[in-house]
């Protein structure tokens, strides 16, 4: 269990790092569409 709350920080940075990740691309997609349009 140590071990896991050891690894917790890291594994909650990286989720948030991919969730930033993933919004800023479809931000660009929109953005995107916005021009098309």
């Amino acid at each position: 269990m140590s071990v896991f709350s050891n690894h917790l920080p890291i594994v909650v940075f990286v989720c948030l790092n991919i969730i930033m990740n993933i919004t800023m691309f479809f931000l660009s997609i929109l953005k995107q569409w916005g021009r098309a349009e």
